[in-house]
């Protein structure tokens, strides 16, 4: 396993033997249900290191020996030199293509503190600097934000990337025509990977610039079943494909009764004449806007400037979930109230979608300053549900039961927060330290 960003190793703390074990009482410290071994004490004895599969995945944990301070070795006290960590390779052998192929693979973060389901995005083409580091970026800021539903996002890295991704051979690409078998991978080898190693919701979304966006209209006509929505560039930039492409996309829409996908399509104004003029004519196709539920969204920016655009991940990503973050005038005078608003998205998304927690906390906050204590308590309760580790839950159930007169329950709150993140929490200490004062005194 290496981490996605630098090839650096990563190195067990290991000691001569378990020297600390006179030292401690025999007990059990883990207890997630999956595979974990090869455990080892730091120099200083404070710490464990061992093997876990608990993020889906063989990777290094670290525990502190103070209860509470489990931790995944990428999110230890940084240290001068250490990397700043993407995601982890993966392996998968491919019986479809015939050879391994690398799979770039990032969870969205907490993932590991949470037991809900993610939707997927499948970036094909995958790049570090071009298309990798802008997915994930974008993708955490809108789902921390609660503007979408945070993503698991997959690259794909290329083996032979005009092989896999174009329909038809053409003279400058004649090993192209190999589009079927890599929809094949994607779907039977890909997919099902991801669905089991990971928490997935069936929703998937395909991420397609250069010449997988050629892939992705062959993709979306010969399995529409197999993705949500497409973010991708130009599906005709390749001349001797797009004579093909086109009118076999006349006649997919033409006869397609409903198709529930967005299928979102960028081009810059000085992308050559012809490539535009295809897109263009696309548009305006019979059935691409009559096929019911069929979204088609052609933005045609102002060139960027690069050698090689961006995919718009942040304009596709807000259409492709409207209204997924509460409207201002949203007001809930109960817990009921924002669920059944978030289940008005699941219907509208088509699969089920979670309370963000910014959203939650939001509306808590405002139900507090109603004066709907109880109301407010519901919502954090249930936030806390959701996410174990909110610390905005914890802190606003500590002021709550500080405010009722209930110091031992604040004050459990308050300790739940220290132990999730002692630093720069000297609120939170005053709390408790008040919260003993007070107990002492009854």
């Amino acid at each position: 396993m290496k981490n996605i960003l630098l090839p650096v190793a990563v190195m067990l703390l290991l000691t001569n033997g378990l020297s600390g074990q006179d030292r401690f009482p025999v007990r059990q410290l883990t207890f997630d249900p999956v595979q974990e071994g090869l455990a080892a004490w730091s120099p200083d004895e404070t710490k464990l290191a061992f093997t876990s599969t608990r993020s889906g995945s063989s990777n290094i944990w670290i525990m502190d020996i103070d209860p509470g301070a489990l931790r995944s070795d990428l999110a230890i006290a940084q240290q001068d030199g250490e990397s700043i960590t993407l995601g982890t390779y993966r392996t998968i052998h491919s019986d479809i293509l015939q050879e391994d192929r690398l799979l770039w693979v990032h969870l969205p973060e907490g993932y590991e503190d949470t037991r809900l389901d993610y939707p997927v995005m499948i970036l094909l083409y995958v790049d570090l600097y071009n298309y990798f580091t802008d997915a994930v970026s974008i993708t955490e800021k809108l789902g921390r934000t609660g503007e979408t539903p945070p993503l698991i996002t997959i690259g794909v890295a290329n083996t032979n990337r005009y092989r896999d991704l174009l329909p038809y051979a053409s003279q400058w690409a004649p090993e192209g025509g190999g589009a079927g078998d890599f929809q094949r991978f994607l779907g039977e080898e890909v997919i099902p990977y991801v669905d089991k190693n990971y928490r997935t919701k069936e929703f998937r979304i395909l991420a397609a610039p250069q010449a997988a966006a050629v892939f992705s209209l062959y993709s979306l006509m010969m399995g529409p079943a197999l993705f949500n929505a497409t973010i991708a560039q130009n599906p005709f930039m390749n001349p001797e494909n797009a004579e093909k492409l086109y009118p076999r996309a006349e006649e997919f829409f033409g006869s397609a009764d409903t198709l529930r996908h967005l299928y979102y399509v960028s081009c810059e104004k000085d992308d050559r004449p012809e490539d535009l003029n295809y897109i263009e004519r696309f548009a305006e196709m019979p059935g691409i806007k009559t096929t019911a539920g069929f979204r088609f969204m052609l933005d045609i920016r102002e060139p960027s400037g690069y050698f090689i655009p961006p995919l718009p991940f942040t304009a596709a990503l807000r259409t492709l979930f409207p209204e997924y973050r509460l409207p201002e005038e949203f007001h809930a005078d109960s817990l009921q109230d924002i669920l059944d608003y978030y289940q008005e998205r699941s219907a509208v998304y088509g699969f089920l979608v979670d309370p963000p927690e910014h959203m939650l906390t939001f509306e808590g906050d405002e139900l507090l300053q109603r004066g709907k204590t109880q109301q407010a308590q519901d919502v954090f309760m249930y936030q806390l549900g959701l996410y174990p580790k909110s610390l905005n839950a914890l802190f606003r159930l500590g002021e709550i039961y500080r405010g009722i007169g209930d110091y031992k329950t604040a004050r459990e709150y308050y300790r739940k927060f220290l132990d999730i993140r002692s630093t720069d929490a000297a609120r939170i200490q005053q709390r408790i330290a008040e919260m003993d004062s007070l107990i002492n005194d009854q």
